[in-house]
């Protein structure tokens, strides 16, 4: 058997390479595995001692095979363990870390093994033991964090056993001591590095002296290229992470060290050798910035300007369109790249330098001091006077009130919060009814119904029967005082909030709002808010030809009355002058919108209108092409950022000069005077100088001197060129622009107006620009944006409308600009006035002050000198607009069989609120049956509820448009069904420019669960229509609210689904859409219920009408990511299609019974009323698999 043992050995061997151990490498072995249970003692230490220095020396000699050998048949790591934890001798502890490093080195997962055999905790063990010997052992102590260093890779609480086991401090003093070592250092400092991924372990060592330690070993190795000194700053770097820790070193002036020290690396570093060791010491300035210590440090050590010329490296930023920036924040075409002048790789380097770039910028970024907006108020300059502050928490705590009801009552329909004795009023908005059937019986039916009603509602004390009584007391409409913040006019108009013209009669009006007339007795309004007082507004339209004037409305509302005024504006000199409203341009290819005979009253507003913006003169009319997605250069946002970082480093050249104020303007009614900027050429720059009263400034590209003087009339000898200040205009309806102000030649920083009422929904703007220069590019800087992303990100560009165009080729809107983005700046808003406080009580929400607003920018070339362009958010779409669509479309021959336009209200400010009927009205009562009107189902659609949202219009135009037309399923769709269309809810803020809120400052949205009638009088009528349906049994099968989504793409729905049983006949027409509508995304479409959500129409009108297919259609501002218009922004003729493919899905779905309704293929009347452009065509080709 010995023999046959030695013979597979010797096989072994020679198999395995290894070399046959000796017997004294046996008993070696045998020795300590005998030794781990025996009692420890002075003889047991020195026999062990013995015997791991044998091994040692064996596994030093033989190959790797040969040590691997002996590790696998023994238990000897096992073992060795054991003894670092019960001895201290220091001889026998070096031997074990010997054989233990060996281990770890063997090919293998040995380290796995040893960590589960607990060796990091035994090898602290170790140090803490051996540490505080004295002498201290230093090739011990290197031992030991060397293989501490190799075991922390896979063990990832080796921080906190460090803690446990007692050697975080230890092991510092022991780096203290021995700093002058080099080979010692360098792996105390890794170790003390992954302590410090431990914030305890992190304050533990800054309170014992790390930063002092950290500052000793920059000055004795901080100007060598040596791995201490990098090992040094990323151990510094990994303490700085705390807050606290990054103050204390900022307070013991390790800002200041840290500049000298970049600063001597950055002068050293001309062939781009050291960019790693730069790019630590940046990370380490950028932990001492976490804190406003550090900001302010940074900013007294002048480390932005350091910094600053760190970004300008970049070697994207320097050769990104070839241009290179100045110090003065302009960009020029001169420039070579340091790279290329030496010689350097560019594609070895570049990245590095990018890198560098990207961490000075965010520094920078980081450490600008913060600056408010330069306006004086966060409300704009126009607004309500708004209740006092008890009305406004009272108003809000009714709304949580309602809210909480809702949750209790989830699963059942909520009671008709309407007065019930109104509900006849409602009957003359149902011309179908009124003028084809008995009304008698119908008002039988709805006095059965209230009754009904009546005996369901519980009777409180607050809740009594003379509130439900036809002998209730009414009262008058309601006048909302409108005052300016600034104004000096004595022009007023007196707004008839809840009016009943044309609409609901007397009864209609809500009780005085006492806790005598409410179940809630906290709800009371202040006096002032809805006192009688005159509203003041100046409602001028400017009729070319003539002076400006103010003009009379026809509509013959008592309580409204409009006094003429001179206008303040009227030597202005603008194109418009040129247009006649009663003959236009014969060059004009474009649809004249207003006309003598269909111009519409003109709508009433807050802010007195100087002039009538051209595009709501004439009609837009969409491209024949498809506007792809703009695609953003990665670079340019850091090249735009360092433009607005030099207006710090370089505040001199900055010109900060104000081209418009609209709280100016309330104030005194004079244009902003005109500006010229004189700019001398510098042929042997290629660039522009601006003499000396005016900084200095660059042009983009290689424009030609002898171009700009043609363009501008001078003369080319005189080396100086005019660049006349843009002058811009913004008050007219739904403009939106607050302030103005030109930072450079060719740059200026906008300010939007908030919603009125509010301080807040920056989002929405529509301005008109003049004075230009073509073909240069104007940079414009909208300042106060408020959200976090956008979808100017995603591809969106702004929209352009050029008057010359318009009058030329017949020319709309079209997408426009580059350099677009979007990114956070250093503005904030203004600390807290009594007006946030109101704000922050009413929306739980505060002001926030310090709140960092964000930046959208881009750049635009003008088509045409001395052009009037128009910018806005999105096509705007507005009152007038919409009123003056609506008389072309009532002047359609036979219009009236199909169609009935009435006056539902009024809003706060006295627009009519209008209502749509539209199906197939008989020519007579005897040639349709009331049968026939009876069987009719009704579908009510609403729009424009957010003023921003004029996408949702532009659907709504395609509706309407559809539904008259004379396309075979238009006619089927008049002939089955009654559409009740409110094409435009919030008329004022629509014309008064706001995003999101009513003249309140409430978004209209959330009060769809009981809307008062004074304060939301289009809400509280159309609630009326709907519960008058529910009371004749005919409750609507489809509500459908349209709306625009500023984030997402396509255009989808939301729905209510709580019950399985809803699921298919909810989502059955969001499945036609997405089979039928080019734009539309069932993938995007959501069908949950939130909380937050309860008080909007879709789920407020689902829960108290029971309307089962109770919706909201959400259209892109951007584009598409999916279908035949995938990577295409999104235009009016995909909003207006969308409108036409909406009304055949409604078609398709009332014949959701016969199973080939959901087909692609559709008959060849598919595209008979609306078919895609050409381009639109070949995106179906290249998408057909799809």
């Amino acid at each position: 058997e010995y023999k046959s043992y030695l013979r597979h050995y010797g096989f072994f061997c020679r198999m395995t390479n290894a070399k046959p151990t000796s017997s004294r490498t046996s008993s070696a072995l045998q020795v300590i595995e005998r030794s781990s249970t025996a009692a420890v003692d002075d003889k047991l230490i020195e026999n062990i001692t013995h015997a791991t220095s044998k091994i040692l020396r064996i596994l030093q000699q033989q190959d790797k095979s040969g040590s691997e050998s002996i590790i696998k048949r023994s238990k000897l790591s096992q073992a060795l363990i054991s003894f670092l934890v019960s001895t201290q001798d220091t001889q026998l502890h070096l031997n074990i870390v010997l054989i233990l490093d060996h281990i770890a080195q063997v090919s293998g997962n040995k380290c796995s093994r040893l960590i589960r055999q607990g060796a990091p905790h035994a090898l602290l063990r170790s140090i803490a033991a051996t540490s505080r010997v004295r002498p201290l052992f230093e090739e011990l102590c290197l031992q030991q964090h060397l293989l501490l260093v190799k075991l922390s890779g896979k063990e990832k609480k080796l921080a906190l056993k460090a803690r446990l086991c007692g050697v975080i401090i230890v092991t510092l003093d022991v780096a203290k001591m021995s700093i002058n070592n080099v080979d010692l250092s360098i792996p105390i400092l890794q170790v003390l590095k992954i302590y410090a991924h431990n914030s305890s372990n992190s304050a533990s060592l800054v309170k014992h002296g790390a930063i002092n330690y950290v500052d000793r070993l920059c000055v004795l190795y901080g100007k060598q290229n040596s791995a201490i000194f990098k090992h040094t700053l990323e151990f510094f770097s990994q303490i700085l992470h705390s807050k606290s820790n990054s103050a204390k070193a900022v307070n013991s002036g390790s800002m200041k060290k840290m500049l000298e020290l970049y600063l001597y690396w950055t002068d050293l570093d001309k062939q781009f050798k050291f960019t790693s060791l730069r790019k630590t010491i940046l990370l380490c300035i950028k932990h001492l910035v976490n804190n406003e210590t550090g900001r302010r440090s940074l900013i007294r050590s002048e480390g932005i300007s350091v910094l600053y010329e760190t970004a300008k490296q970049s070697d994207e930023c320097r050769h990104e369109e070839g241009s290179l920036i100045h110090p003065n924040g302009s960009i020029s075409s001169q420039g070579t790249s340091t790279v290329t002048k030496n010689n350097i790789d560019s594609t070895a380097v570049g990245k590095a330098i990018d890198n560098l770039a990207m961490t000075c910028s965010q520094i920078i970024r980081r450490s600008i001091p913060r600056v408010c907006l330069p306006i004086p108020s966060l409300q704009g300059p126009i607004y309500f006077n708004e209740p006092s502050v008890d009305d406004v928490i009272m108003l809000q705590e009714l709304k949580d009130e309602v809210d909480e009801e809702e949750e209790e009552t989830e699963s059942e329909v909520l009671a008709v919060p309407l007065p019930l004795t109104n509900i006849e009023s409602f009957l003359k908005f149902f011309p179908e009814i009124v003028e084809y059937q008995n009304t008698s019986s119908v008002i039988a039916r709805l006095q059965e119904f209230r009754r009904d009603a009546i005996s369901k509602v519980p009777q409180t004390p607050s809740n009594s029967q003379n509130e439900l009584s036809d002998e209730r007391s009414d009262v008058g409409p309601i006048s909302v005082v409108v005052k300016p913040l600034h104004h000096h006019h004595n022009n007023h108009v007196n707004g008839n909030g809840g009016g009943s013209e044309n609409g609901g009669d007397a009864n209609l009006t809500t009780p005085k709002l006492t806790p005598s007339n409410h179940s809630n007795s906290k709800l009371s309004i202040s006096a002032n808010f809805l006192s009688p007082k005159a509203v003041p507004s100046n409602h001028s339209i400017h009729k070319p030809g003539s002076t400006t004037h103010s003009r009379s409305t026809s509509r013959d509302v008592s309580s409204i009355k409009q006094v003429s005024s001179k206008d303040t504006n009227g030597s202005e000199s603008s194109n418009i002058s040129s247009i006649s409203l009663d003959s236009p341009s014969p060059s004009t290819s474009n649809h004249l919108l207003l006309t003598a005979s269909h111009t519409p009253q003109p709508a009433i507003s807050l802010k007195k209108f100087v002039k009538v913006a051209v595009p709501d003169i004439y009609s837009h009319r969409s491209p024949l092409f498809n506007e792809h997605l703009y695609e953003p250069i990665q670079t340019v946002q850091r090249t735009l950022m360092l433009l607005d970082i030099a207006r710090t480093v370089h505040p001199d050249t900055l010109i900060n000069r104000v081209a418009y104020d609209m709280d100016e303007l309330v104030k005194t009614d004079h244009e902003i005077p005109h500006a010229l900027s004189k700019v001398r050429w510098d042929g042997g720059l290629s660039r522009c100088k601006v003499l000396p009263s005016v900084p200095q400034v660059c042009l983009e590209g290689d424009t030609n001197l002898g171009d700009i003087h043609r363009q501008l009339g001078e003369d080319s000898a005189a080396g100086t060129v005019n660049i006349p200040m843009l002058k811009f205009e913004s008050r007219f309806e739904c403009g939106n622009l607050r302030k103005v102000i030109q930072v450079r030649i060719f740059e200026y920083d906008l300010v939007l107006n908030s919603d009125i009422g509010s301080q807040r929904h920056h989002q929405w703007f529509y301005f008109e620009v003049k004075n230009m220069v073509a073909d240069f590019p104007y940079r414009f800087n909208i300042i106060n944006c408020e959200k976090g992303c956008s979808s100017f990100t995603q591809g969106m560009q702004p929209l352009l409308y050029s008057t010359t165009d318009a009058l030329t080729t017949g020319a709309g809107w079209v997408r426009t600009g580059k350099r677009i983005c979007y990114y956070k700046n250093n503005f904030v808003r203004r600390p807290n006035d009594i007006n946030d406080r109101i704000y922050t009580t009413v929306n739980g929400k505060g002001s926030g002050s310090n709140q960092t607003m964000y930046t959208l920018t881009f750049t635009i070339c003008f088509p045409h000198s001395n052009d009037t362009c128009y910018i806005a958010y999105h096509y705007p779409y507005s009152y007038t607009s919409l009123q003056a669509h609506l008389l072309e479309l009532q002047h359609i021959p036979g219009v009236g069989r199909i169609l009935r336009r009435q006056h539902l209200c009024n809003s706060l400010a006295g627009n009519s609120v209008d209502l749509l009927t539209i199906t197939q009205f008989p020519v007579s009562a005897v040639h349709m049956t009331t049968s026939q009107l009876d069987e009719r189902d009704y579908v009510v659609l609403t729009a424009r509820i957010h003023p921003g949202e004029s996408n949702s219009s532009w659907v709504m135009k395609g509706v309407i448009e559809y539904l008259l037309s004379e396309n075979e399923k238009a006619i089927q769709l008049r002939n089955n069904f009654v559409f009740k269309i409110i094409p435009m809810l919030n008329i004022d803020g629509v014309v008064n420019g706001s995003h999101r809120c009513s003249l309140l400052g409430v978004d209209m949205n959330r009060q769809w669960i009981n809307p008062l009638p004074n304060l939301f009088p289009s809400l509280y009528h159309t609630k009326g229509l709907i519960q008058l349906l529910v009371a004749l049994d005919k409750r609507p099968i489809l509500y459908c609210d349209f709306h625009g989504h500023s984030r997402k793409k396509n255009v989808f729905m939301y729905g209510n689904i709580t019950k399985p049983t809803d699921n298919a006949t909810v989502k059955l027409l969001p499945t036609i859409l997405d089979i039928h509508a080019p734009v539309f995304s069932f993938n995007n479409c959501c069908f949950t219920v939130e909380k937050s959500r309860e008080s909007t129409a879709r789920v407020a009108l689902w829960r108290q009408y029971n309307i089962t297919r109770s919706y909201t259609l959400e259209s892109t501002y951007c584009g598409a990511d999916q279908g035949p218009y995938k990577g295409c922004q999104v235009g009016t003729h995909h909003l207006e299609e969308m409108g036409a493919k909406f009304c055949e899905a409604i078609l398709i779905m009332s014949s959701a019974d016969q199973p080939c309704c959901l087909s692609e293929d559709t008959d060849d009347d598919e595209d008979s009323y609306y078919s895609s452009d050409t381009e639109g065509s070949e995106s179906d080709d290249d998408d057909s698999s799809a």
